[in-house]
């Protein structure tokens, strides 16, 4: 979190003159790193249990607001769209738009399902990590929350890298999602509204792809009786990304690649953890310490 932090804090320095109040930027940003800094690395093991929760969930209640930041800093950045060319990428990929050849399957309650299924993306890396919690693997949690926050934080530079609104707001006849039945419109709406839909830039990779995937691979390893179930919410949830228009199928893909970079790194920085924790051990019993702590 601290390397995305600055990140972010050096991209709108660098283009401070195209971002209104970037000082503001700048500041909150450096702010926030200071404190996580002496929070995490000077404040020790927290005695009360509200402190050891706040220690433990603070980066996932950062997710939003960082989030949210990014419909006033990637357009000024970067304010080429790519959507003509991720389009184009669909086409040669398939031969015809497949978010305009899904719309033949639009129903009502397929629409429904879909729209819930899409919305769930909020709720599976806070179930997941609920239910490590709550069971004491913090090991597992941890890790699970290590690979979350990495695919997320990459996914918001992929941004930047890549602006573009998505096949609702660009493509003749697919401005408007298909119908559903009861809270379809409502959940589209507060959707809209929460990511600033029309000014965020939110769309390659699909962390939507990303996070869901990531989150059913941990699924399979951890809880491989409700993994099966949670797969079909996770290929329901893909195909919304696409079906809705919320997302092009390369953003899936991509999203996708993401996902599998995120579990190699996190696999990778857990073994090496492990590897330094092995040699610290093995100092520990050359160097045997009391019951004080003291050598």
């Amino acid at each position: 979190m601290l390397i995305y932090l600055t990140c972010i804090a050096a991209l709108v320095f660098a283009y401070r003159e195209r971002i209104a109040f970037w000082g503001l930027f700048v500041t909150v940003h450096t702010a926030v790193i200071g404190l996580l800094v002496g929070f995490v690395f000077f404040a020790g093991e927290p005695r009360k249990s509200a402190c050891r929760w706040l220690r433990d969930w603070y980066p996932i209640l950062l997710l939003l607001p960082l989030f949210d930041e990014l419909s006033f800093l990637i357009h000024p950045i970067h304010p080429k769209d790519y959507d003509s060319t991720l389009a184009l990428l669909d086409y040669r990929l398939f031969g015809f738009d497949p978010v305009a050849w899904l719309q033949q399957f639009a129903r009502p309650w397929l629409t429904e399902v879909l729209q819930l299924a899409y919305v769930s993306f909020y709720l599976l890396p806070i179930g997941l990590l609920l239910a490590l919690y709550l069971a004491q693997r913090m090991g597992e949690f941890r890790k699970a929350q290590f690979g979350i926050l990495l695919c997320f934080f990459l996914s918001y530079l992929g941004y930047f890298i890549v602006p573009a609104l998505g096949p609702r707001f660009v493509g003749e006849g697919l401005i408007d999602s298909p119908s559903g039945l009861f809270v379809t419109g409502w959940l589209q709406e507060a959707l809209n509204r929460i990511e600033r839909a029309g000014d965020m830039r939110d769309v390659f990779p699909s962390g939507h792809a990303a996070v869901a995937l990531l989150v059913q691979w941990y699924a399979f390893r951890w809880f491989p009786r409700r993994a099966l179930p949670l797969l079909l919410l996770t290929s329901a949830l893909l195909l919304s990304t696409v079906y809705l228009g919320y997302h092009y199928v390369v953003d899936v893909i991509a999203g996708a690649i993401l996902a599998a970079f995120c579990i190699a790194v996190t696999a990778r920085a857990v073994a090496n953890g492990n590897s330094r924790s092995a040699g610290a051990g093995s100092c520990g019993r050359d160097e045997p310490r009391s019951a004080s702590g003291v050598r």
